[in-house]
């Protein structure tokens, strides 16, 4: 859904749509950062342009607020449900258990965090939390991601207050691609990871659409001699 008068182009998923697009992108080892607007934020991107700009770049956008969803029904947007936050997190969760994907928690005090992830788990058998920390880092932000980063985690929930966290991930949002960081080290330049970006969302695309071609072609010198392969010329 475009945005209305000058505010982000909204997904317009339902909790259910949310949850399996940021399934598949997980599973495809695909970097997408989630976000949920309100009334409240979105007035303070007006005046933020640093958060404006942080929740612009997320791949996706939900309405959280229903003053945001009435608005946008008003003005003729079919918008069918809010997306609450806490709500898609216990999707999530629900998910990553069944799926076997690791989570990483961060915000609140320690005493906090220990207790929701102990919380996660009794709720959700067989999660696994790849580990936690409480969101008072700002004094080492670089040491807090290389803690994220080391833990393997394929999920990171931030709890922490806007636009602290929106700008925290966005800044940070190259290395918080963890797989992107292993390749890295492994000597792939950023132009090839691009590339494979490229690739992936374009088979994404691709399947959505169901419209998926193969093209073969088969490269010879004028005069050689053909193979068994049958080469229509």
């Amino acid at each position: 859904m475009k945005g209305m008068s000058g505010n982000p182009d909204f997904d317009t998923y339902r909790l259910s749509e949310d949850h399996e697009a940021i399934r598949e992108a997980v599973i495809a080892g695909r970097f997408t950062q989630h976000v949920v607007v309100n009334v409240a934020k979105l007035v303070h991107m007006r005046s933020d342009a640093q958060l404006g700009e942080s929740v612009r770049s997320c791949d996706i956008i939900n309405i959280d607020g229903m003053g945001v969803v009435v608005g946008a029904r008003f003005l003729g947007h079919d918008v069918s449900e809010r997306v609450a936050g806490v709500d898609l997190f216990h999707e999530l969760l629900a998910m990553s258990a069944r799926e076997g994907l690791s989570v990483y928690l961060l915000g609140a005090h320690d005493e906090v965090v220990a207790a929701t992830a102990v919380k996660a788990q009794a709720l959700y058998p067989g999660l696994k939390i790849a580990g936690y920390n409480h969101g008072y880092f700002w004094d080492d932000e670089a040491a807090m991601v290389e803690k994220i980063r080391a833990s393997g985690a394929q999920l990171l929930f931030v709890a922490i207050t806007s636009p602290k966290k929106e700008n925290f991930i966005n800044r940070w949002r190259d290395q918080l691609a963890t797989h992107a960081g292993t390749a890295r080290e492994r000597g792939y330049d950023d132009a090839l990871l691009r590339l494979w970006e490229f690739y992936l969302a374009y088979c994404e695309a691709a399947f959505a659409e169901r419209y998926v071609s193969l093209v073969q072609l088969v490269l010879d010198r004028p005069g050689s001699v053909p193979t068994d392969l049958e080469v229509s010329r």
